[in-house]
């Protein structure tokens, strides 16, 4: 298992950063090409996504007393439901925002534009041009948010969180045994300068 492997610590900074390194392999992407680069962008921020998806959904589960790991399972998928809700209408916003401040001003979105008829090809070339200029300024904005999640996830996370072993009474991963390494953590970290 990958995160066995990483540490439950590292997973999360990874899975972020991956996210962010492929988002802004969109940004050589053009209107005539960039096929290459849309594929090996979706393929590192796809192992990235992989990593948190199962990460949240094991952590979620393993926080919990074996008879509510339905019940966490259940807020892990719903809570990753709404963030991609929401992250789809705040993006989606502004790269409806970006094409209207771009493009030709004869539709509001991408779509809408080149449905009409009768477009002479420099208002296509136009639209074209400012559709990959949203995509750039929303690839650019949620890589950065990822980035800063990463480093907020690096700096918050105890280091507790790499302790070895699997969950149960009394192991290396049982609760008690993560909430005592998480306080010696805080106390640590309070002791720094």
């Amino acid at each position: 298992m990958l995160i066995a492997r990483i540490g439950k610590r590292t997973a999360p900074v990874t899975c972020h950063l991956l996210v962010a390194a492929g988002l802004l392999l969109l940004l050589p992407v053009a209107s005539s090409g960039g096929v290459g680069w849309y594929i090996t962008s979706t393929v590192l921020a796809g192992v990235g996504y992989g990593i948190s998806f199962s990460l949240v959904a094991e952590t979620a589960v393993a926080a919990v007393p074996a008879e509510r790991a339905g019940s966490a399972a259940v807020i892990a998928e719903t809570s990753n439901e709404l963030g991609n809700a929401l992250g789809i209408a705040l993006l989606g916003s502004l790269s409806v925002l970006v094409f209207r401040l771009q493009g030709p001003d004869l539709a509001g979105t991408f779509g809408g534009t080149l449905g009409l008829p009768g477009l002479a090809p420099a208002v296509i070339d136009q639209a074209k041009d400012a559709f990959v200029t949203d995509l750039r300024v929303v690839a650019v904005t949620a890589a950065l948010l990822h980035v800063v999640l990463g480093l907020v996830t690096l700096r918050r996370l105890p280091n507790a969180l790499e302790v070895e072993g699997g969950a149960g009474p009394g192991g290396k991963g049982s609760k008690a045994a993560v909430a005592e390494a998480v306080a010696a953590d805080g106390a640590r970290k309070a002791a720094m300068p």
